[in-house]
């Protein structure tokens, strides 16, 4: 939004309702893990994201003031940024890891998570891009091919944090935002049918219980709700 102009509050008002969803569904995948592990406290992890509604909301007026035809001055070197923030979880002394886990990146009291950071950036960078090269857009060589190689980069970084959920979420926004773009249906499904082959064997070789299949990652994830 430009400076000056009227705030858009059913933006603000979808906003909070996905913001209320997002806090319910955290209590409810957290309450009991919370219980049993911060002395029988239910809220531990609600009342931890509340602390920062303040700030994001601030950060979100913020931004709300600033034209965002600007972003378009940084949009050209976010890819960059983002692989490296990617590749910096794994760096000793920066990176947190946990349990085995490389996700986050820890910079003195701050601890942040470079893949959710990847999805606002990668909108932000195709967006803008695909606005330049739209009429690229219906050849593969010169259209489609450097996103997916771009995309390709960052999703492999993701997957071996590893983070399958954060990749798969990445991978679909971005083919949405292709497709919104121009590309052709059928270079994004032949991509993606390619793309889906070596992930279903290494993703069988890594974990051969097939714990990390999206069928059983949702019953692990609803198993301990409240609400749901």
């Amino acid at each position: 939004m430009k400076a000056g102009e009227d705030f858009d509050y059913p933006l603000l008002v979808a906003t909070l309702i996905l913001v209320g969803i997002g806090l319910m569904e955290l209590f409810s995948a957290s309450a009991a893990y919370a219980y049993i592990y911060h002395k029988g406290d239910l809220y531990y992890f609600l009342k931890r994201q509340l602390l920062w509604l303040g700030p994001g909301f601030i950060f979100l007026w913020l931004a709300s003031r600033f034209n965002y035809q600007k972003y378009q001055i940084i949009s050209r070197f976010l890819p960059l940024f983002i692989i490296i923030l990617l590749c910096a979880v794994f760096l000793p002394g920066i990176g947190k890891p946990t349990r085995g886990v490389h996700r986050l990146i820890g910079l003195g009291p701050i601890t942040f998570t470079p893949s959710e950071f990847t999805k606002l950036g990668l909108i932000i960078y195709l967006a803008f891009s695909l606005v330049r090269k739209k009429e690229k857009m219906q050849s593969y060589i010169s259209g489609s091919l450097p996103y997916f190689i771009t995309l390709g980069v960052i999703s492999v970084l993701v997957m071996i944090e590893p983070d399958l959920g954060s990749a798969l979420i990445i991978a679909v926004l971005a083919f949405i935002l292709l497709y919104a773009g121009g590309a052709r249906i059928s270079h994004l499904a032949y991509t993606g049918i390619l793309a889906l082959v070596p992930l279903s064997f290494s993703n069988q070789a890594s974990d051969p219980n097939n714990m990390n299949r999206p069928e059983e990652k949702l019953f692990l994830l609803l198993a301990p709700g409240v609400f749901f």
